[in-house]
């Protein structure tokens, strides 16, 4: 460990480890390593990426170290290890201000093929010898059989799909009205329009600059001997290198005197525009002030029946109104818009904001739901609550970063949450919540207000200009160019048709079988039997037990199987006969970890698709019979309202259409498997494309068919018996019994 001066170590409760700073003494490389027992080991190497222009620089970098490096010149290695690693997780992300790369694997043996894998390509790329690598990821001329000139690319062609969906084209053009000095007003993505501005020479310079240990962070998390895993990396990679000094800091913007207002064009055959509210905060490393504004928008706008939200919607001034808070930037941005609105209601849309904001501010806050949410967000924060969607470890390495990455006398500040609720249960009553309202938002000229107008044409006019440029490009080439430019479109062909050869492949590590544990994890799984069966497992989790209820539903037909799909998304929006809905969910925040109905589907034994109607809630053991009870209320005893119903029906569609642009490949790939796989195609019917029609069809014949509506939505309750049900547990035995 002389290789490394030691910063700081604590032990932090809200993530049940100990962490650690470590400074690279040679380079000045930074590292955090994160000590627990968890089994699922996590590694990532990040760089501080600010955009230097809008050619998608650092994205085509993101995708070309991933081509082959020195020790491992294999064309696709992760395609490869795909067939033999026992990862869990192998990614890479760019974002606005940074590149990240994390792994993470439950085989100790994997975890370090893997990582040596990973820091071999960052460092040492195979960029700098195969031109051909960012041809294929950013862009190349493209010559067909007539000798016309095209662009292509994978990043070139994946951000032309992203600049066509108007919500990233809006999200981008907030940043950019919000951020106009800084980094942040350029597209790190790229921007079609400028990707082939970009030149290899210029791609190779940003890589020997900023994939530089001196501009690294460094995270290890997990059950790992740390001492070992740092002298690795310091005798293999890091000590081969000198410490190079340049300023990636990303910069702060100066101050807006008065508000920036800003139309930006989309293609659409309709007169529709996204009309967007949006504010930016002084800094991502005022944590009391983050959390702060994290409860109130989610209190203000998404909860069920939250009032700024509710007002807009009965404003009719779009098919829906959506938000987002996101503080993983130096300068946090809150952004209220529309979808579908007429441009004509902007005004009227600002000013609605702003006279509920004054509202709240002067005496209308409702103090009951904040405080009903910072008891959830509180319970959350104990919980240790992590997506699904990736590892424990890698959401907590995206958390270092949103303040490492900005102070780095700062890395575990998102962490330490918990010793703020108290604060904010006392500033509750000292008008805190308001003067946040008032200060950082009201009063705050750091804002824009974004209209996103549809126009027909758009696209065919940028067609004709990029048509008009490759026209102009090739007549202003000779004979000798010309030819140059056909060598090198043949030359990339070649590299693509080319497969690694056996000893490029021989090259990636493989799992041997005495590296492979033979046992299974245990699960710590029992079947109790009741007058139903009942999964047990033994875990001690803070206090809290989570229960679910799942119902086989497997031989409802389709058009039942719809409307169960559709009665669980609905579940948390209605008044039952005891309480409105806005009670109910602020009973939830205050009493559980949440309560929720889903749909799932899985294959059995036999091959068949099994379908469960599921409901699960989490609480401390002394709130197990409220819990148990708002369950049954939300489920037995809930009433529908007319026009509250439409108005969910719109807005669950618009989500659905709205995604459909950004997720495009996987919809159809969802639809294509439908045809030859019978779990899919049930999948299909009740959350994909045929869920998208059966909702249209409801919306354009509401009237029609709202009683009918009701009835089916009526009879799910009835699906629930003793005969179809299973009971899953997890929790300590005596909190079971």
């Amino acid at each position: 460990m002389d290789a490394y001066k030691k910063i700081e170590e604590r032990y932090i409760e809200e993530v049940n480890s100990t962490c650690s700073v470590y400074e690279h003494i040679k380079t000045k490389a930074k590292i955090c390593t994160v000590k627990n027992d968890d089994r699922n080991k996590v590694f990532s190497i990040a760089f501080r990426t600010p955009a230097i222009n809008s050619c998608g620089l650092t994205h085509i970098l993101e995708h070309s170290v991933l081509c082959g490096s020195k020790k491992y010149p294999v064309k696709d290695p992760f395609v490869e290890l795909m067939k033999s690693s026992l990862n869990t997780f192998l990614n890479a992300f760019t974002f606005p201000d940074k590149t990240v790369y994390p792994l993470a694997s439950l085989n100790l043996e994997d975890f370090h093929n893997l990582m040596d894998i990973y820091l071999d390509s960052v460092f040492y790329p195979k960029i700098y010898e195969k031109k051909e690598i960012f041809m294929q990821e950013g862009w190349h001329y493209e010559i067909d059989d007539k000798g016309e000139i095209k662009y292509n690319g994978v990043v070139y062609n994946e951000m032309k799909g992203a600049f066509s969906d108007p919500e990233e084209i809006l999200q981008r053009e907030v940043l950019a009205s919000l951020f106009p000095d800084t980094s942040y007003a350029l597209e790190s993505g790229g921007d079609p329009r400028y990707i082939p501005d970009l030149s290899y020479e210029e791609f190779i310079e940003f890589h020997k600059k900023y994939y530089h240990p001196s501009n690294s962070y460094i995270y290890l998390y997990g059950d790992l001997d740390m001492e070992s895993e740092l002298n690795y990396l310091d005798k293999e990679y890091l000590s081969k290198f000198e410490y190079s000094d340049f300023d990636t800091k990303i910069k702060y913007q100066p101050k807006f005197r008065k508000i920036r207002e800003k139309e930006v064009y989309f293609e659409s055959d309709e007169e529709n525009a996204f009309l967007s509210y949006n504010v930016a905060f002084p800094t991502t490393l005022d944590n009391k002030l983050m959390l702060a504004v994290d409860i109130l928008t989610t209190a203000l706008l998404y909860t069920p029946g939250a009032p700024l939200k509710e007002a807009l919607i009965k404003a009719n001034l779009g098919d829906s109104i959506e938000s987002s808070f996101d503080d993983g930037l130096l300068e946090p941005i809150l952004s209220i818009y529309t979808t579908n609105s007429k441009v004509e209601d902007n005004d009227r849309f600002i000013n609605l904001i702003d006279t509920k904001l004054t509202e709240y501010v002067n005496g209308k806050l409702d103090h009951k739901a904040i405080e009903a949410l910072i008891k959830f967000f509180e319970f959350k924060a104990r919980e240790q609550s992590f997506s699904a969607s990736m590892p424990k470890g890698i959401t907590i390495n995206i958390d270092i970063l949103s303040s490492y990455l900005y102070d780095e006398t700062k890395p575990f500040s998102k962490l330490e949450e918990l010793k703020y609720y108290d604060e904010l249960l006392e500033d509750l009553n000292n008008n805190y919540f308001e003067e946040v309202i008032d200060k950082y938002i009201l009063n705050n000229h750091h804002k824009s207000y974004v209209k996103l107008i549809g126009k027909p044409g758009i696209q065919e006019k940028e067609e004709l200009r990029i048509k008009n440029k490759l026209n102009k490009f090739k007549k202003s080439l000779s004979i000798c160019e010309f030819n140059k430019l056909i060598k090198e479109y043949n030359d990339l062909k070649i590299y693509q048709m080319t497969d690694s050869t056996k000893e490029e492949l021989s090259t990636l590590p493989k799992l041997k079988l005495e590296n492979i544990d033979i046992k299974p994890l245990d699960p710590k799984l029992e079947i109790l039997n009741n007058d139903y069966d009942i999964l047990f497992s033994d875990y001690k989790i803070n206090g809290i037990t989570y229960a679910t209820y799942y119902f086989d539903i497997s031989n409802l037909n389709f058009e039942d199987l719809k409307y169960v799909s559709l009665f669980t998304k609905l579940f948390i929006h209605f008044s039952t006969k005891k309480h409105t809905y806005v009670k109910l969910n602020e009973l939830i925040q205050l009493y559980t970890g949440g309560i929720s109905s889903a749909v799932k589907t899985y294959i059995d034994k036999d091959n068949k698709p099994r379908i469960q109607l599921c409901f699960t809630y989490s609480a401390l053991k002394h709130n197990i019979s409220l819990a148990d009870s708002l369950l049954h209320e939300m489920i037995f005893e809930r009433i529908y309202d007319k026009k509250r119903l439409k108005e969910l029906l719109s807005e669950i569609s618009t989500h659905y259409h709205n995604s459909l642009a950004s997720a495009a490949s996987s919809v159809a790939v969802a639809r294509a498997l439908s045809y030859i796989d019978e779990a899919s195609y049930v999948k299909d019917e009740m959350v994909g494309l045929n869920f998208i029609y059966f909702l249209d069809d409801l919306i354009k014949n509401y009237n029609k068919k709202y009683d009918y509506i009701i009835e089916k939505l009526n009879k799910v309750p009835s699906l629930l018996a003793k005969s179809n049900f299973i009971l899953g547990v997890t929790s300590t035995r005596s909190d079971y019994e």
